[in-house]
């Protein structure tokens, strides 16, 4: 039963103003206007405590709380609110020091499970007056489904120049680490791979590496064009030198001036390790014409007839004894 003690119209729908309501609230909006108008509840007191600027929509079966916060807590372990501004607040009290999941999404199907389904985060932004964009997408994505054998993918889409949000950025099952590569390659069995590619065909991915302020940086970048001879690179972009290190210990520097200084220091004159090697011919002096690089010379050593080549135009030599 239900005790109504005011009720009026307006152009947005009826107005509940006031109700004592001691049996099913659906009786009361089917009653109304054929259960196709809003009623403004007010205030809706629930056990002792009130929900403030509410709405029924009939039509859509919806409680509506206007420029109202919603608390949902339990004083043993934990709360969720929502904000009026929309914003949402979760915490959950426990005994454990491990982390805790605050939100759990599930996909199921009426279908046949496969890989490809799975769960996500859609982000929308507006970016225009009554234009709203899907700037972003997180999933975790099935690749096997297999039962005790599955695996689950990490995937990042984004928007970019104005097109649908497509995969940037996916972590697989194994720990492998993709950008812009939906297909990773791995290195191998047993090693953890960061596979980097390009935007465009002929195009490769890098790594950058540098400071807070970009006074010093370093990356490893790929090929710029499809020509054979455009190499990958390796070394810093701002006036620094680029050392190479084994076991902790400088063992070779390019400076920043270009100077190439092989080794970490004075050898002993017992010492066998720290040398640098050159390659030997297969059996006398060189004849063929080495790749020219300008103003740089190449050199092998003759280990037959004890002689060191350089190529200046033609091979020329010097013998040692």
């Amino acid at each position: 039963m239900a005790f109504i003690t005011q009720f009026y119209s307006y152009s947005t729908g009826d107005v509940l103003t006031a109700a004592r309501l001691n049996g099913n609230i659906t009786n009361i909006i089917s009653g109304l206007d054929g259960g196709t108008k809003d009623i403004n509840v007010g205030t809706i007191q629930i056990g002792g405590t009130e929900i403030v600027d509410g709405s029924i929509n009939a039509t859509l079966n919806k409680l509506i709380f206007r420029d109202s916060d919603i608390f949902l807590n339990s004083s043993a372990d934990g709360q969720l609110d929502l904000n009026a501004d929309g914003e949402v607040f979760i915490n959950k009290t426990t005994a454990l020091t491990s982390t805790v999941s605050y939100l759990t999404i599930e996909h199921t199907t009426s279908g046949t499970p496969a890989a490809g389904i799975g769960a996500g985060i859609t982000f929308n932004t507006e970016t225009s007056a009554s234009n709203t964009e899907t700037g972003m997408i997180i999933d975790s994505v099935t690749t096997d489904v297999t039962s005790t054998s599955e695996d689950f993918d990490m995937v990042v889409k984004l928007m970019s120049g104005g097109a649908a949000a497509a995969e940037k950025f996916r972590v697989k099952s194994t720990g492998d680490v993709g950008f812009n590569a939906s297909t990773i390659s791995s290195l191998g069995a047993n090693i953890t791979t960061l596979h980097s590619k390009g935007t465009a065909a002929g195009r490769s991915g890098g790594l950058r590496l540098g400071s807070s302020d970009d006074s010093i940086e370093f990356q490893i970048s790929g090929a710029t064009s499809d020509s054979a001879n455009d190499p990958f690179g390796l070394g810093t972009l701002t006036n620094h030198g680029f050392a190479f290190i084994t076991n902790s210990s400088r063992v070779g520097l390019i400076d920043k001036s270009g100077n190439f200084v092989i080794g970490s220091g004075e050898l002993a004159d017992a010492a066998t390790d720290g040398f640098l090697y050159i390659p030997t011919t297969t059996s006398g002096a060189p004849s063929g014409t080495p790749t020219s690089y300008s103003g740089r010379v190449p050199m092998v050593y003759d280990d037959t007839n004890n002689k060191l080549y350089i190529y200046n135009s033609s091979w020329k030599s010097v013998t040692l004894s």
